[in-house]
């Protein structure tokens, strides 16, 4: 967990997408149930997904039924499912445990 990453936004953010693993999920979804910013979720996400913790997809939608863009959506990883418990392990709020495997 070196070099100030991850930080507990990104801890706050991938406690959301264990809770459901296979679900996808979008940044404006994420930053309103969980109340942050969109632009600092969208960052997250970014470095997430860089470091291989998510994966994205451009959503398919068909643009005559639904008048807004494509989102991208975002699923956690294997590898963000066990680095994400292990840093959350790591992190202690009132000497509890956040999350366990």
């Amino acid at each position: 967990m070196g070099g100030g990453w991850p930080t507990l936004n990104t801890l706050r953010i991938a406690k959301a997408f264990l809770t459901e693993p296979q679900k996808k999920r979008y940044c404006w979804g994420i930053a309103s149930e969980l109340k942050l910013p969109p632009q600092s979720v969208r960052t997250q996400l970014k470095l997430m997904r860089d470091k291989s913790w998510l994966e994205s997809e451009q959503e398919r939608i068909d643009r005559s039924l639904v008048v807004r863009q494509s989102r991208l959506l975002y699923r956690i990883t294997e590898h963000g499912i066990d680095s994400a418990i292990a840093a959350l392990n790591q992190v202690q709020w009132s000497g509890t445990v956040v999350l366990s495997s």
